[in-house]
C-alpha cells in the first residue's frame, strides 16, 4: 500500500512538473490531486526537493528505458542514434507543449514519452535528463572509435534546438512541431552526414 501511494504521489508531482516546472510545484497541490493530506506527502518524502527528485527520476528512467530499446530493424549505429535522437526530440516537444498548455494528455499517454526535465532551469538541479542523455550518449559511441565526444556534443546541440524554437528569439507564436522536427532532421543530417 505504501509503495502504491508513493507511486501515486510521484505521478501527480510529475504531471505538475511537466505543466509548470519544479519552481511551481506545491506539495499541497500534489496531496490534493491524490486525495490525501499534505502531511502524507511528507511521510513518504521528507522534503519537497525529495518529492521533486523522485518525480524527475521517474520520468528520466521511463524515457531512458524507452531510448534503450530501439526497434529491431535498426541495425546500423547511425540509424539507432537517429531513432533515439528523434524520440528525445519528440519527448522535448511534448514536454514543452505541456508547459505552454498546447497539449493536454492523460498520464498514461505521457508515460515514457516526455523529456524528464521541465526545461525551466538548466542545468536541472534535480538531475533532469541525466539517464536519458546517458543513453543517447551510449548510442553515439558506436559511430566512430576516434570520435572523442564530438557525436555527444552534436546530440546536445540538436536537443538544445527544441527549447530555442519554443522560447527563442523572434518567435511570436509557438511553432508547429512538424517545423521543429523538420529543422532537427536537417540539422541531424548536417551533423551526421
Amino acid at each position: 500500500m505504501r509503495s502504491l501511494r508513493e507511486g501515486e504521489l510521484v505521478q501527480a508531482a510529475s504531471r505538475i512538473l511537466l505543466r509548470r516546472g519544479c519552481s511551481e510545484l506545491r506539495v499541497e497541490e500534489v496531496a490534493a490531486r491524490c486525495g490525501v493530506a499534505k502531511g502524507t506527502c511528507y511521510q513518504h518524502f521528507g522534503t519537497r526537493p525529495d518529492l521533486i527528485n523522485a518525480a524527475v527520476r521517474r520520468l528520466d528512467e521511463a524515457l531512458a528505458t524507452r531510448l534503450s530499446s530501439p526497434p529491431a530493424h535498426l541495425t546500423r549505429p547511425r540509424q539507432v542514434l537517429e531513432w533515439a535522437c528523434f524520440e528525445a526530440v519528440d519527448a522535448e516537444i511534448l514536454t514543452l507543449a505541456q508547459r505552454v498548455h498546447r497539449a493536454e494528455s492523460s498520464a498514461k499517454a505521457l508515460e515514457a514519452k516526455v523529456w524528464p526535465c521541465c526545461l525551466g532551469r538548466m542545468p536541472c538541479p534535480y538531475g533532469g535528463a541525466e539517464r536519458s542523455f546517458g543513453t543517447l550518449r551510449r548510442w553515439t559511441s558506436g559511430l566512430a572509435s576516434d570520435d572523442k565526444g564530438r557525436a555527444a556534443a552534436c546530440v546536445a546541440l540538436l536537443l538544445a534546438l527544441v527549447p530555442y524554437y519554443f522560447f527563442g528569439h523572434g518567435h511570436r507564436s509557438q511553432p508547429n512541431p512538424r517545423t521543429i522536427r523538420s529543422t532537427a532532421r536537417h540539422l541531424f543530417k548536417r551533423l551526421f552526414p
